[in-house]
């Protein structure tokens, strides 16, 4: 230490100039005696506490500071209104400060959605709630956040988690741009009038239709070309959009088809389809089919999926298919012979 002296004397001095008993905020040093033969007697630090919660905040940054503030004025706003959510914002201490100015907006649409949402009713942006006309959407994560800990279970669709569009107004009940499902009557003794139409998937699944039986169709021109079939009606899936058709229960009580293109795609839809409906029937999508119009086309390779659904022949057809990335596009079938396959297995 004697070799050192001036340096660690200096570094003393401001651990001292620097203290609360300098300064009247920070942190207190409890100093001791120490008596050395090289040195002398001398004080040196013993220990360093901080007595109070206002000691703390003085040696922290003004940024630091300044979020501080932000956190104790917001979790103040929001126990105020929802103490159930105490823990919720003991786990978030960061985020609640973050989101400071944000807040009483905040706070409003969470009273809103508590005190007087009405399911279905309004689209996101005619909520009638005093805020900025794009605030909902510009925080729908901390939203959802907030109202999962405040809505009860029967209030919240737990099936649509996570940020993907439309997820928080389909999780909350809130109207939204629906896609849209193409239907078109085959038989005209259920037009009523109309023999194609293009409606919403929620009010496709809360509205049957008459007929026995659905023809659904992955490519738009084979849909538009189906023949007049009696009792049947045929819907456009567009692909993997047959997702959409999950809550239409009544296609439970219907003979239901599927009719994609004859690649791996395709077949990985109808399997999805079976998840739902697992009485649909295939149309055209089988080895024989393929074998007859196949023409060297290609298709791309396809991910993990989940077949678990197809049938043992259709299976076969899969692995075959996927082996050599093959494909048969449904639009590829002369019409002559969707004609003969349609009366076989419909037309009855």
């Amino acid at each position: 230490m004697a070799s050192r002296f001036e340096e660690i004397h200096r570094g003393l001095l401001r651990l001292r100039q620097h203290s609360k008993e300098e300064t009247g905020a920070g942190y207190s040093v409890w100093w001791e005696e120490v008596n050395s033969h090289s040195i002398g007697k001398n004080l040196f630090p013993a220990s360093i506490w901080i007595q109070r919660k206002v000691d703390y905040l003085a040696l922290l940054s003004p940024e630091l500071q300044e979020h501080y503030r932000r956190f104790t004025l917001a979790s103040a706003q929001l126990l105020r209104e929802f103490p159930q959510l105490e823990e919720w914002v003991s786990n978030q201490v960061r985020r609640v400060g973050d989101y400071g100015p944000q807040w009483p907006d905040l706070i409003k649409v969470c009273q809103w959605f508590v005190h007087h949402h009405r399911r279905d009713y309004y689209y996101i942006r005619e909520l009638p709630i005093a805020v900025p006309t794009k605030f909902i959407e510009q925080h729908k994560p901390i939203l959802s956040e907030l109202l999962l800990q405040l809505l009860p279970a029967e209030q919240v669709d737990a099936t649509f988690g996570g940020n993907r569009e439309h997820n928080f107004e389909k999780r909350f009940g809130l109207k939204y741009d629906e896609t849209l499902v193409r239907l078109r009557f085959l038989d005209p003794a259920l037009a009523d009038g109309i023999d194609d139409m293009a409606i919403r998937h929620t009010t496709l699944a809360n509205h049957p239709f008459g007929g026995t039986k659905v023809i659904i169709t992955e490519n738009k021109m084979n849909f538009l070309t189906l023949p007049p079939l009696p009792q049947t009606i045929a819907l456009w899936g567009g692909g993997f959009q047959v997702h959409l058709l999950r809550t239409a229960r009544w296609l439970r009580n219907r003979q239901l088809y599927y009719w994609g293109d004859l690649d791996t795609h395709g077949l990985s839809i109808l399997s999805q389809l079976r998840q739902q409906f697992g009485h649909a029937e295939s149309l055209m999508m089988d080895r024989t089919t393929f074998d007859q119009f196949y023409t060297d086309d290609q298709a791309p390779p396809i991910p993990q999926v989940n077949i678990d659904n197809l049938h043992d022949d259709e299976r076969a057809l899969f692995y075959y298919l996927k082996k050599g990335n093959l494909r048969l596009e449904q639009e590829k079938i002369p019409q002559w012979y969707v004609q003969q396959q349609l009366e076989s297995v419909i037309d009855q």
